[in-house]
């Protein structure tokens, strides 16, 4: 039907609502033959401006296995891997946050910035995939060169939710990869744990020791020693 509308002269890039313009909505939609067909008949793939950003955000941001088709044809017709616009989050940080591999292996290879930060909240993907949990996604991100400074991901690790073991790994792996035990990070750009314990968001600055000395009683009892071990310090 699609086809059919484009070929009489609909306009591919046809308001939609809210959401933005067709093609916005199909991503939304996980309509992937819309999103082929409107590609296909000249829609922008770089429009920003419905609720779910571009179209590209959009289907960082689902994470499902169809959203992988999406993601590779709007790259193709040249979508900006590095899109995010003034109100929305970076599509990496997005899929990784996801649990999406293919998505981010996507990203990567399109030129995403394994580094940067959303416009407004500060996230970045390395602190999104500790979120997360996956400790392949956070190695594929540290492998392409993502900054650890600053990042708040180690702060994550410290006080994230999953099984103890997975926060000794992720921290370990962290550490490994040249993160500083010393470095505090605004709460803005870690997770709700640690924003919870600082009061709410961008209300203070919090190093990993102080993240695990504030974590479930006695379950982080190793990750404390660990980065004491690999310097860190108590602030004056």
């Amino acid at each position: 039907i699609a086809l059919l509308v484009l070929a009489h002269g609909a306009d591919a890039n046809a308001d939609a609502g809210g959401v933005g313009h067709a093609l916005e909505a199909a991503c939304e939609r996980g309509q992937t033959e819309v999103v082929r067909a409107l590609l296909r008949w000249g829609a922008d793939v770089g429009f920003e401006g419905g609720r779910g950003g571009s179209a590209l955000v959009i289907a960082a941001r689902k994470g499902y296995t169809k959203y992988e088709d999406m993601a590779r044809m709007l790259l193709e017709s040249g979508a900006d891997a590095n899109i995010s616009g003034a109100r929305w989050f970076h599509p990496l940080n997005l899929a990784a946050y996801s649990g999406n591999k293919a998505i981010v292996h996507l990203l990567l290879k399109h030129g995403s910035n394994p580094s940067a930060r959303g416009p407004v909240y500060g996230d970045n993907a390395l602190q999104a995939a500790v979120q997360s949990g996956s400790i392949d996604m956070v190695r594929v991100l540290l492998r392409h060169g993502a900054e650890t400074k600053g990042s708040g991901a180690l702060q994550a690790a410290c006080g994230a939710v999953y099984p103890h073991e997975g926060n000794l790994c992720m921290v370990k792996l962290l550490l490994d990869y040249g993160a500083d035990p010393n470095d505090e990070s605004d709460a803005y750009a870690c997770t709700g744990y640690i924003n919870a314990l600082s009061g709410g968001p961008g209300s203070s600055f919090w190093s990993a020791l102080e993240v695990a000395r504030r974590g479930r009683d006695g379950c982080n009892d190793v990750i404390i020693k660990l980065l004491l071990d690999c310097g860190a310090r108590d602030r004056d």
